[in-house]
């Protein structure tokens, strides 16, 4: 029942789930755990060289949007799938292709050269980049 948007308590649920108070100590606990990697120095360098290379062909940096809207119930079996503060379901793309378009075609881009250096969300972390030309 509290997932159908036309239901009387969708919107109870929601706004439930939203308004819960934040515990500051599991928000301090979360990341304790993590370590930063060896390589983590040589990332700044590598990202800095590629994108002037991208920037030597004309190419501007434009960050797509995180989040996509789920666009079948397939794609929230196989991507990070979260319901936003409007109850839609809400994904991370698992490549940058398709938030850039939905860009593009929103704002109606006829030509441009874009790049962007970015973690893409798979089941194992992978860091892309990219470079378009729509012409």
């Amino acid at each position: 029942m509290a997932a159908k948007p036309d239901s009387p308590y969708h919107q109870g649920v929601l706004s439930a789930l939203f308004s819960r108070p934040v515990e500051l100590v599991r928000s301090h606990l979360y990341d304790l755990g993590a370590e930063t990697p060896e390589h983590a120095n040589l990332n700044d360098i590598v990202e800095n060289r590629v994108a002037a290379i991208f920037r030597l062909h004309g190419a501007v940096n434009i960050e797509p949007p995180l989040l996509v809207p789920s666009a079948s119930p397939e794609e929230s079996q196989t991507h990070a799938t979260f319901i936003d503060r409007h109850g839609e379901l809400v994904c991370l793309p698992n490549n940058a292709l398709v938030p850039f378009a939905r860009l593009a075609a929103r704002e109606g881009a006829r030509r441009i050269k874009r790049f962007h250096i970015a973690n893409i969300y798979r089941p194992k972390r992978v860091i892309q980049s990219f470079f378009e030309m729509f012409l």
